[in-house]
């Protein structure tokens, strides 16, 4: 008998699953790798977060034939286990890093192509190396992704099997996917229906070792595969967090306002966290104070005059694992602000600010702003403290300010919120633009992350 391996191919079981079981009871199976770290914040489905997937896939002779017909596909279209491997790598591909999976393969013998690992590329490429071969012999195969989750699945996390076959089975599925329930492993089970009436009885088969009904998909067309490893891939994904908060003092483009982004006046605070990543990455944030000093610089013939007493920038998260919360914060202040242009007020005020807050749990993201300011003027003029969002106002030779201007982002599961208490667009003279007391804060649980807009 050949050697069981928990990596690469090893066709093993020729033998009655009696005898199977007691050679599993003593094999000793090697030590599962520390898995990253998750909030658990962004889990719907559990109170403790990840989940152990053992793929189950059949690779019988019959899995040659096309999805929507007997016999070799037409041009375009995939055989069965063609559209397996897409699926299975596709849904590989969104689970979480702090997601395992594992790989069992059958036909008339069982391959265990891959013990369960958050190494998501060796499992996606044990997949793709799976060529059809005899008979269908499903239930030493269940059996084996069933020890592998009871011995190397981790303590309190989800264990779920996923079978797909295109039908009839010799010996007892059935027996083997109740064991594995019994076991506490939900069962998920595809099927690929096969038009000739003697595997009719394959699909009941198939049917009896799901879970239940809601567990059960019967696929017909490749459209239907895709579906099924869509919505399993919905129930079957943990949730990944991904918090982003962001504040500056100001920034400038163009010739003459970029000179104003020195350091000590951008003073940039960031903090991050992402769980799409492995391990998770975690950039802290924190605050920062600056007295900025006086810049005057020259073009044709004008002079940009800025002042400020003191730039501060804050930027924060916080994650709760316990009450399932994560929350980040950005704040940036300007106090004893002057900024002309060409001999032109542009705004003054003893204060102005910004700040942003973003939520996730498990059921919503949310963001919100808010500016803050103090005897503000602009263009000589006072204006009112309560400044509604993405108030305009134009200022002759020199363009116009967008005052409390807000950007918002949202989505089923993600949310964030950029506030910038000033917006100057120079559109006279010289062009460019200034931005004064920027914030920005994101939250979110959707897949593909970053959800974030790029330079925020």
């Amino acid at each position: 008998m050949a050697t069981m391996r928990p990596h690469g191919r090893s066709n093993v079981l020729t033998v009655p699953a009696a005898f199977f079981l007691s050679f599993c009871a003593l094999f000793s199976p090697l030590q599962a790798s520390a898995a990253p770290t998750n909030s658990g914040v962004c889990d719907q489905r559990s109170s403790s977060p990840g989940v152990d997937l053992m793929l189950v896939i059949d690779r019988s002779g019959s899995m040659g034939n096309g999805i929507e017909q007997l016999g070799v596909p037409p041009p375009g279209k995939l055989t069965r286990l063609q559209g397996t491997q897409q699926v299975s790598t596709a849904l590989i591909g969104r689970m979480a890093a702090v997601d395992q999976v594992g790989l069992v393969s059958y036909s008339t013998t069982t391959s265990f192509d891959h013990a369960l690992t958050t190494d998501k590329a060796a499992v996606t490429a044990a997949v793709n190396a799976l060529v059809k071969d005899d008979d269908t012999y499903a239930e030493p195969a269940i059996r084996l992704a069933t020890q592998e989750l009871v011995t190397r699945g981790r303590a309190g996390v989800r264990k779920v099997i996923l079978h797909l076959s295109d039908g009839f089975s010799r010996g007892n599925p059935i027996g083997a996917a109740a064991d594995a329930k019994a076991a506490g492993i939900e069962f998920f089970v595809v099927a690929i229906r096969d038009p000739r009436p003697t595997e009719g009885t394959g699909v009941e088969i198939l049917r009896q070792q799901a879970t239940d009904a809601a567990h059960f998909f019967l696929v017909q067309t490749e459209a239907d595969l895709f579906q099924a490893f869509d919505i399993i891939g919905d129930q079957v994904q943990t949730g990944q967090l991904d918090l982003l908060s962001h504040a500056y003092g100001l920034r400038g483009s163009g010739s003459l306002l970029s000179r104003l982004n020195v350091t000590a006046n951008v003073n940039d605070m960031r903090y991050r966290y992402d769980e799409s990543l492995e391990p998770p990455l975690r950039a802290a944030g924190g605050t920062r104070s600056t007295v900025a000093t006086t810049v005057n610089a020259g073009l044709l013939g004008g002079t940009l005059a800025f002042r400020a007493n003191v730039i501060t920038s804050v930027a924060t998260g916080k994650i709760n694992g316990t009450t399932k919360i994560a929350t980040t914060n950005a704040q940036a202040k300007i106090t004893n602000l002057n900024l002309a242009l060409l001999g032109v007020p542009v705004i003054s005020a003893d204060v102005i600010e910004s700040r942003t807050t973003a939520k996730a749990t498990s059921a919503a993201s949310s963001a919100s702003g808010s500016s803050i300011t103090a005897n503000i003027r602009v263009a000589g003029l006072p204006i009112s403290v309560t400044i509604a969002p993405n108030t305009t106002i134009s200022i002759p030779l020199v363009g116009r300010i967008v005052l409390n201007e807000q950007k918002s982002g949202r989505s089923t599961r993600a949310a964030n919120r950029t506030v910038n208490f000033a917006h100057i667009y120079l559109t006279g003279l010289i062009t460019g633009d200034l931005v004064l007391a920027h914030a920005f804060s994101g939250a979110s649980c959707e897949e593909g992350l970053p959800a974030f807009p790029i330079g925020e």
